[in-house]
């Protein structure tokens, strides 16, 4: 028999299984052992290769950012998506220089910790995506001021200009259920 003074008192906080940050036990998926943020990165993974599989193979998806920067985030972003798609140095430079003029223009972000950036360019034959996630975010000068966690990145073909925008809305309505999945 134990002793009453062995017994330890239920946890108060359990580790998610992706993320590590403690959580309130009834706030992890009781299968998965996720917090309800990588929860909802999970489904968004399923969702992008089930919305279109044909851009998206395990190399387009970036899980945790390295970057702190806005620049460093859309390069890292872009070479990942350069090495998956084998496009060249110089191309994959241009790409970079294109989403920065974007972003310097006018942002990116999206309320809620999201950021969508979207190009097209000439020497790209197909469209190109990539979907990244930053764990702690990176300030994107988002109009609700919260860093941006979770970016989307289209680089199409600038012809035909209407499958650019099919593949920005699409990326959009992602981005929106996940912002509803993560709502607090």
């Amino acid at each position: 028999m134990i002793a009453t003074s062995d017994r330890q008192p239920p946890s108060a906080s359990c580790p998610c299984r992706e993320c590590g940050q403690d959580q309130p036990p009834s706030s992890l998926d009781a299968y998965s052992g996720l917090c309800p943020n990588c929860a909802a990165w999970e489904e968004l993974q399923q969702a992008v290769y089930h919305h279109a599989p044909h851009l998206w193979s395990a190399g387009s998806i970036v899980s945790d950012l390295e970057a702190t920067t806005s620049q460093q985030a859309i390069s890292e972003i872009v070479e990942s998506m350069a090495l998956e798609a084998g496009m060249s140095e110089q191309l994959s430079e241009t790409i970079v220089k294109a989403l920065l003029f974007d972003q310097e223009a006018a942002s990116t972000a999206i309320d809620h910790g999201l950021a969508m950036l979207h190009v097209t360019h000439p020497s790209v034959a197909e469209p190109l995506a990539s979907v990244a996630r930053s764990q702690f975010g990176i300030d994107f000068g988002s109009p609700d001021g919260h860093p941006a966690k979770v970016f989307v990145v289209l680089v199409s073909p600038p012809q035909p200009p209407a499958e650019h925008l099919r593949l920005t809305a699409t990326a959009a309505r992602l981005l929106r259920n996940y912002s509803r999945r993560t709502a607090t």
